[in-house]
């Protein structure tokens, strides 16, 4: 609700590092939980979402954790997580004022007044007051709603390097599926009108969303899964595994093809810069 004041008041470089302070803290918790004997062994996660940013991550954990015996995420791990976020950090004080910003034809971008918090409030009740809006709000909250059951699923039924590798798959795909549906459909012009584009997409969406679920309910329903009873800890060169990693990867490229689908829909439906951004936070607000 107060981004808008906060970034207006004191500027893009330090509310992204405000804003990414809180990843070592977290990754940290986790190390924490790891080492003080929690009751599950933990997954190493990349806790970035950027597509290459998190199949780097999970390369890592993949390359540690690969031969690894135990079925702790090691120290390594989590020292490497810590120092590529604090890196990270560091890399945003890089950044350019948006005063200081020109386009390629001379012109400079936009540059926003700073706004009270009162005007934040504002603007996002007025948010609610747009049909459209409101039609979108179930599709903000479900984007991510997908990660907690792929995790759980990931933790629970393959070992240790299975999980790594696991992590590296599903990354590693949502790029050039993101790409597909934003080059493709959503903005091949030779398509048609953007509306006949939009429903492509979502068509698109919809279809492979909806057969991952089906199929992995059917996973599932084969296995006859007890959580109150120890996984089966799946190796890849089990059987089992070259299936369910399919399954696993669908999962992962519904991620990318979702977000992209609803961010240029919200797009889509106006272009000033001010009201993007609140229908962005509208968004993010919801997504998490």
């Amino acid at each position: 609700m107060a981004k808008d004041t906060i970034l207006t008041k004191i500027g893009p470089r330090w509310t992204v590092l405000l804003a990414i302070s809180g990843y070592p803290l977290y990754t940290g918790s986790l190390w924490y939980f790891d080492e003080s004997g929690g009751e599950r062994s933990l997954e190493s996660n990349p806790v970035d979402r950027p597509l290459v940013g998190a199949t780097v991550g999970a390369g890592i954990s993949l390359a540690i954790n690969f031969n690894a015996s135990s079925p702790s995420t090691p120290r390594t791990v989590y020292i490497i997580f810590i120092v590529l976020q604090c890196a990270s950090g560091v890399l945003t004080l890089l950044m350019v004022d948006p005063n200081k910003l020109v386009r390629p034809d001379g012109t400079s971008v936009a540059v926003f007044q700073p706004t009270t918090l009162k005007e934040s409030i504002v603007a996002l009740g007025s948010m609610f007051k747009d049909w459209r809006m409101i039609l979108m709000l179930s599709a903000f909250f479900t984007p991510e709603a997908f990660i907690v059951l792929q995790s759980s699923l990931n933790a629970y039924a393959f070992n240790l390097r299975t999980r790594s590798l696991n992590n590296v798959l599903p990354y590693a795909c949502q790029i050039p599926v993101a790409l597909f549906v934003g080059y493709a459909l959503l903005d091949n012009e030779r398509l048609g009108s953007r509306r006949r584009r939009g429903l492509l997409a979502i068509s698109f969406d919809a279809i492979l969303i909806t057969g991952t679920y089906i199929a992995l309910t059917i996973w599932l329903d084969s296995w006859g899964f007890e959580r109150s009873q120890p996984g089966p800890n799946i190796d890849i060169n089990d059987a089992a595994w070259p299936g369910a990693v399919v399954i696993y990867v669908l999962y992962g490229a519904q991620y990318g093809i979702f977000q992209d689908t609803v961010l240029w829909v919200l797009g889509s439906m106006s272009n000033q810069p001010k009201l993007m951004a609140h229908m962005g936070g509208v968004m993010v607000c919801y997504k998490f």
